[in-house]
């Protein structure tokens, strides 16, 4: 079975977005693990929740939403269809590199974070005592940025060939 350059620039699309949609959907819910923290903590987990917390939360929001924006524009450019051109190419680059970027901060940014929660004394809150965030949404969080980066790593790659075969003369792939 041969797979076309074409098929692989059509799966790599689809793959990355699966996993922009993913990260959209984990930046939304990715506070609520702690959200007790800010209910029944003391003025530390407050103001560490109001300030830091919030301040990361509205960061990755902000990166998903690029991403979104992002693949509307990549979608626009129909890598599904064509082969990447001398416009399209250095768009793709961009938004895939972007893409990269953002999932490698959103990882490293992320730990502090979660080292704060993990390593934090609950000891003497009463509705705290025992607290342990679900790993879930972190999890969800760092599977789907590390995705987004590994995937646009690929498709650069996959999009570098398609690039060649148009250099090549194969401007465009009917389909």
């Amino acid at each position: 079975m041969k797979i076309s350059v074409l098929k692989l620039q059509k799966y790599a699309f689809i793959v990355f977005t699966v996993f922009t949609f993913l990260l959209f959907a984990a930046t939304i819910v990715f506070s609520t693990s702690y959200y007790n923290t800010f209910l029944y903590g003391n003025e530390e987990l407050v103001n560490y929740y109001t300030t830091e917390f919030q301040a990361y939360n509205q960061t990755i929001f902000i990166y998903a939403l690029v991403l979104v924006v992002l693949f509307v524009v990549l979608w626009v450019c129909q890598p599904k269809k064509y082969y990447p051109t001398f416009v399209t190419f250095p768009i793709y680059v961009v938004i895939l590199l972007a893409g990269v970027v953002l999932g490698i901060l959103i990882m490293v940014n992320m730990q502090s974070i979660t080292s704060f929660y993990s390593s934090y004394d609950y000891t003497g809150l009463s509705k705290l005592e025992g607290f342990s965030a679900n790993p879930f949404f972190p999890i969800f969080l760092g599977f789907s940025s590390i995705g987004i980066a590994v995937v646009n790593v690929i498709s650069i790659g996959i999009y570098s060939f398609g690039f060649q075969k148009f250099l090549k003369g194969r401007g465009e792939a009917f389909v």
